[in-house]
């Protein structure tokens, strides 16, 4: 992927039109009329594959993180002891706990836990997404037992979750409106084995729908298996039509591509298809007239048009450059949900701390025995947890934000900040990660974007624990251990991530940098990743990025330029 030369074409375009006759130049736009929507219907295809994969893993993403939830409730300690001993006071600490929980969730309609009768026993509301929570009074909790997802819930074994189908809000047997689309995701508690209730969240689901069918270029159907379209962006196609009309309103027959969205949902599939907005023509008589035009003026306007059209392909090398940055800025929202992940994994910690200390400050103050200095003491505890946790949304702000100027860093510095974004997840998968560098004194400084750098790092090392945790499962014995050696030489850097998962199948390794190439399931991976490492890597940085097997696994290296005193 060599860097592209700018060269001004002026002279050769203004020879060009001095020889193009009139028969040429009307014959040009007609070939133009007809070979452009051809590639128009070819490129769109293609990006339609890219952009449902997109979606669909934020879809995917956004599930993850409410069904992650929903297990860490119910391994809560605390809850556990809540639901041994549920006196008032346990009752009111664990509404609490749900309020925290559900105010970093604004996604979240409801939070509630219903016992083994269907009775509600604690529930938290958030009438829009920008409402606070409130915690249920317990004269307004409700008998939820005759409800459908309460029974199908109950019957689910430990761990697992019920989803319902996406569907309209309902109150008092009306619809809802304006309409609120909402989802039910529920767990079946467990207690000593037994069954006790269920948690239940109630998701708003406007904004992730929005998200996914919001497009300029494109239309979005959200639909489901009987082909009722639910949402779409399309304004001459009625949104929740099996609701309102139980009527399909589009024939599936003319979408572009199309996916299945989410399964697993309570008797729904729901499927996203794409359908490329139609734009406006060549038409033959705007041929006719161009051809007219130029056969009068093809001599005045050659020196003219010449003079403008040298500017072509600096435009396109401008635009060219502006979509691989946007493209780089896309590759970094689908790792969001890796990413938000992260997060949850970097906090669970701290979050237990503050609440095992909040309730310790509660309990010794109700109880009187505890003195001012052991309460400055357990709020400066908080407090650095607290502090640690704000520490956490910068590192992860930082790493979204998209270089605009290059900067001269550190690159073993920039790598340990990238290890800090994933070091719970690979701690969580057991997978060791090693920094090796050849001189601890030596200044491995490179004159480049820190950001995308770091990015390039967090998909390598990504990369290698997802091929670690698939080669486990057909060789349980092998090690799960990742090594990033960093060298200099000649002027050179060396950054070299080796891993230990059985290496890149031959027929995919000498094209694994090309687009919509994927080492992954279809479903799990959109071929952008790689891709756009080597464009960082190799046009942005004017570095090299290479990948070869070892006995162990895949070896990616990257080299790039010392930064000098000029730089």
């Amino acid at each position: 992927m060599e860097h592209l030369k700018r060269i001004n074409y002026q002279w050769q375009f203004t020879l060009l039109f001095v020889l193009v006759s009139v028969v040429l130049a009307t014959l040009s736009m007609g070939i133009l009329s007809y070979y452009e929507s051809h590639l128009r219907t070819a490129l769109n295809k293609k990006e339609a594959v890219a952009e449902l994969g997109v979606r669909k893993e934020i879809m995917r993403h956004d599930y993850e993180r409410f069904e992650a939830t929903l297990n860490a409730i119910v391994q809560d300690g605390d809850f556990k002891i809540y639901l041994d001993n549920p006196d008032n006071t346990r009752e009111n600490h664990q509404a609490q706990t749900f309020q925290i929980l559900m105010a970093s969730h604004p996604d979240m309609m409801q939070l509630s836990y219903l016992d083994n009768n269907g009775k509600e026993k604690i529930r938290l509301d958030r009438k829009t997404v920008d409402a606070n929570v409130t915690i249920a009074p317990h004269n307004q909790l409700q008998d939820k037992s005759k409800r459908d997802f309460f029974k199908k819930t109950l019957s689910k074994e430990q761990g697992e979750i019920y989803i319902s189908p996406l569907d309209l809000r309902i109150e008092h047997a009306k619809l809802v409106v304006p309409y609120e689309p909402v989802i039910r995701l529920s767990i079946p508690v467990f207690s000593h084995g037994k069954h006790n209730g269920i948690v239940l969240i109630n998701l708003f689901m406007s904004q992730l729908i929005k998200k996914i069918v919001d497009s300029s270029s494109f239309y979005f159907y959200i639909y489901d298996q009987d082909g009722y379209v639910l949402v779409c962006n399309d304004k001459h196609v009625p949104n929740w039509s099996r609701f309102i009309a139980n009527k399909s309103y589009f024939d599936k027959n003319t979408l572009l591509d199309s996916v299945v969205l989410k399964d697993g949902l309570d008797s729904q599939t729901l499927y996203l298809g794409m359908q490329a907005k139609v734009s406006e023509p060549f038409l033959a008589k705007d041929i006719k007239n161009m051809a007219l035009l130029l056969s009068l003026l093809i001599i005045p306007l050659s020196l003219f048009l010449g003079y403008f059209l040298a500017k072509i392909p600096k435009h396109l090398f401008d635009e060219i450059e502006e979509r691989e940055q946007a493209m780089i800025q896309q590759s970094k929202m689908a790792a969001m949900g890796e990413m938000i992940g992260a997060i949850a994994h970097q906090w669970r910690q701290p979050l237990n701390a503050v609440g095992v200390l909040a309730q310790e400050i509660e309990f010794r103050c109700e109880y009187g025995n505890i003195e001012k200095e052991e309460l400055k003491t357990l709020g400066n505890q908080m407090q650095e947890y607290l502090e640690y946790m704000s520490k956490t949304i910068d590192d992860f702000r930082d790493f979204f934000k998209p270089s605009k100027q290059k900067t001269i860093f550190d690159v073993t510095k920039a790598i340990n900040k990238s290890l800090k974004l994933v070091a719970k997840q690979f701690e969580t998968h057991n997978v060791t990660v090693n920094l090796e560098l050849s001189c601890q004194e030596c200044h491995y400084e490179v004159d480049g974007y820190e950001s995308e750098f770091r990015q390039v790092i967090i998909n390598l090392l990504n990369n290698a624990r997802e091929a670690i945790e698939t080669h486990i499962k057909q060789y349980p014995d092998s090690l799960k251990i990742i090594t990033i050696t960093v060298e200099q030489d000649n002027g050179e850097i060396s950054i070299k991530v080796k891993d230990t998962g059985g290496g890149v199948p031959a027929n995919i390794i000498d094209k694994i940098f090309d687009i919509y190439v994927s080492t992954k399931y279809e479903q799990q991976g959109t071929g952008l990743g790689l891709y756009m490492s080597k464009l960082i890597i190799e046009r942005n940085m004017l570095g090299k990025l290479s990948v070869h097997n070892t006995n162990e696994g895949a070896e990616f290296e990257i080299k790039l330029f010392m930064a000098t005193s000029e730089s």
